[in-house]
């Protein structure tokens, strides 16, 4: 509707908390094969008829010194906090649904996991530690504007950290909430804007930090991008699956 291809990538990369399109991995053992780690992932076999109909899959895999730090919240400044890059990590995401808007913005809902493999258990109970640490950087409330080719963007988020409830395991891990508004101006003078919820649980295991990620996109009303509870309890007995499936092989 008169509104940019560029203002709206604008939008896309401003969007605070991370990108369910994540990077990739690095060298861990023989054991961390695409195959295995694909088979680990999520599947669209897991996917409940209540979050999707016709869901769509994508998968990627990679190893040093292609991967990188991944994202897991923003400080009170606005910047990225990162964990530690792994030697090995695949990513599976499934896209629940894509809706085309008259903003020419498509409202998107989207769940992911990613497996994230170090080169030995003490590497990875190093990043645990230091990603858990980490978190007490997660700002409650955060907001940054930025200059993009001449324009004003503004971005907000709310956040909260949590521990993982009882019966997830006996390191149960956390959970992150981010509620992210996005705003900036349109070509015609009518503002561009991205709500974005988003939920994240994160857990360790023997070399592995694994995350499975849900994120609820709507250009049109802060409402719409809200998660309902049921998605949250998917997104945590998910990452469950996923831990029993590496621990299996």
């Amino acid at each position: 509707m008169g509104r940019s291809s560029a203002a709206k990538r604008v939008l896309g990369a401003l969007v605070i908390f991370g990108s369910l399109t994540l990077a990739l991995p690095a060298a861990g053992t023989a054991a961390d094969s695409r195959e295995r780690l694909d088979r680990a992932s999520l599947q669209l076999s897991d996917i409940p008829a209540y979050l999707s109909k016709d869901p769509s899959r994508e998968f990627s895999f990679g190893r040093a010194p292609a991967t990188n730090p991944f994202e897991m919240c923003v400080d009170k400044d606005g910047r990225k906090v990162f964990g530690t890059a792994p030697s090995t990590r695949a990513n599976a995401a499934i896209t629940l649904e894509q809706t085309k808007t008259a903003s020419g913005i498509d409202a998107v809902r989207v769940v992911s996991s990613d497996i994230y493999a170090y080169r030995s258990r003490s590497g990875a109970k190093k990043a645990w530690r230091k990603l858990v640490r980490a978190t007490s950087r997660c700002a409650g409330k955060a907001g940054r504007k930025v200059d993009v080719a001449g324009q004003t963007v503004d971005a907000e988020a709310v956040q909260k950290v949590r521990p993982l409830e009882k019966g997830t395991g006996k390191r149960c891990g956390f959970s992150v909430s981010q509620r992210v508004s996005v705003r900036a101006p349109g070509e015609d003078g009518q503002a561009l804007k991205l709500f974005v919820t988003g939920f994240s649980s994160y857990r360790w295991e023997g070399r592995y930090l694994v995350r499975t990620q849900l994120a609820n996109e709507n250009p049109i009303s802060r409402s719409k991008a809200r998660l309902k509870p049921r998605w949250r309890k998917f997104d945590i007995a998910a990452l469950g699956t996923i831990l029993g499936r590496l621990a299996r092989g």
